[in-house]
């Protein structure tokens, strides 16, 4: 991604005259900013309801566990609960 947006904010700054670099940058920029947003909230919309539609109950405590690496057994039983659920 690193390649890519840097090419294209080029692409983008280069295809508009001078009077309009900054405005066509802010754009790209903003751009970028809401679609990690959105996609963060919407990712994240769509694994909560695949944990309520399938009826697992995954508490914050036992995620808090997996996530800091405290409890390798969890993660057993946990990745294919959590790649069910974006499925």
């Amino acid at each position: 991604m690193g390649l890519s947006s840097i090419s294209s904010l080029i692409l983008i700054q280069e295809s508009v005259p001078p009077s309009q670099r900054g405005s066509a940058t802010a754009s790209n920029m903003f751009a970028r900013n809401i679609g990690n947003t959105l996609g963060a909230a919407i990712l994240g919309a769509v694994l909560n309801y695949g944990l309520h539609r399938d009826g697992v109950g995954v508490s914050s405590d036992r995620l808090q566990r997996l996530l800091s690496g405290e409890a390798h057994a969890a993660a057993d039983d946990l990745g294919p609960i959590l790649h069910q659920s974006l499925h």
